[in-house]
């Protein structure tokens, strides 16, 4: 049965949201997993650290004068907040680039009071406006064309691939490949190798390649010292790392989330089949519960995404979201 969540209305069962969690350890070994720890689905945005990776491990980040804040915010899934704007802005200056070569398109901040505040918005306000100033700071690295660069037959699609494969350990014509929300190329592997790359970020040793390695310690200690740049204000990943500084959290799309739990060693990989994202981050916390990650104290911090209500419009509460999976390490 892989019921992870279920969703109430007065006293039925009025939706179930179905999904799939993949624990592994250090040795590659599944210590928990509800449903099919083999479901393949698209990473989404939770491949962005990876797709940082080569930023650090070519030297980009130096050559072209990178601060810590400017890398971490190439993993990041952003609100459109001012001072993410800010940061983008500043590293096209470095790269001296402008916003028109960016091909994520336009849609509206995710930050509500940002959203409010705006009378237009632009390409920089889009959640994957970070990923693609990564792909740009590449091909001004290597001298490969700007043109294009979101296509799979561009050189930094196909860098981007390798590094998918290395930190996932599937051969890279195992991995399936589709279009992001953002125009970009998306991979799609077994949950397992998806768990399998984020356990390693939070045990870089055994990375055997020297450079990525240390890629991953400097992303790693980035993202826990600025996780506004990960996510923003009043989302899940930013606040959960807030309150516990020894998780790297990491949403992606219609569902799907990764987690690197650095006490334990773990990397987790969880998918919701209706790509439901109010019951993901329900399922999210109460995984991070069970495992003894979050205190019940800790919990109670992050309330907007565990205890959620269903609301008429007159905002009465007539329902709750549930998890509904056990697991176990």
């Amino acid at each position: 049965d892989n019921i992870l969540v279920a969703v109430t209305r007065g006293n039925i069962t009025e939706n179930l949201h179905r999904g799939h969690i993949c624990i592994v350890d250090e040795e590659r070994k599944i210590v928990a997993s509800v449903g099919d720890p083999y479901f393949v689905t698209y990473m989404r945005s939770c491949a962005k650290p990876i797709q940082a990776i080569p930023v650090i491990t070519t030297g980009a980040w130096q050559k072209f004068g990178l601060t810590e804040k400017e890398i971490t915010i190439f993993s990041g899934s952003l609100n459109g907040e001012e001072f993410q704007v800010d940061i983008l802005k500043n590293i096209l200056k470095k790269l001296e680039l402008s916003e028109s070569c960016l091909k994520c398109g336009i849609h509206p901040p995710s930050h509500k009071e940002t959203r409010k505040k705006l009378k237009e918005f632009g390409v920089l306000h889009n959640n994957c406006a970070g990923k693609h100033i990564a792909m740009l700071a590449l091909c001004r690295y290597f001298d490969w064309p700007i043109e294009g660069y979101e296509r799979i037959e561009h050189p930094v699609q196909r860098l981007i691939l390798r590094e998918i494969a290395y930190f996932s350990e599937i051969e890279e014509e195992k991995i399936h490949i589709g279009i992001d929300g953002c125009g970009v190329p998306v991979f799609a592997l077994p949950l397992y190798n998806f768990a399998i790359a984020y356990m390693k970020f939070a045990k870089p040793n055994v990375i055997d390649d020297l450079s990525r390695k240390e890629a991953v310690k400097i992303l790693m200690k980035n993202a826990l010292k600025y996780p506004e740049l990960i996510a923003g204000n009043r989302r899940i990943c930013t606040e959960l790392m807030r309150v516990k500084s020894n998780v790297f959290a990491k949403v992606g799309a219609d569902g799907s989330y990764g987690l690197s739990l650095f006490e334990k060693g773990l990397g987790v990989a969880l998918k919701i089949e209706s790509g439901n994202m109010r019951a993901l981050n329900v399922a999210v916390i109460d995984l991070l519960l069970q495992t003894g990650v979050l205190t019940d104290e800790d919990a109670k911090k992050l309330e907007i995404f565990y205890k959620i209500p269903v609301l008429n419009h007159r905002k009465k509460i007539v329902g709750e979201f549930i998890p509904k999976f056990k697991v176990e390490i």
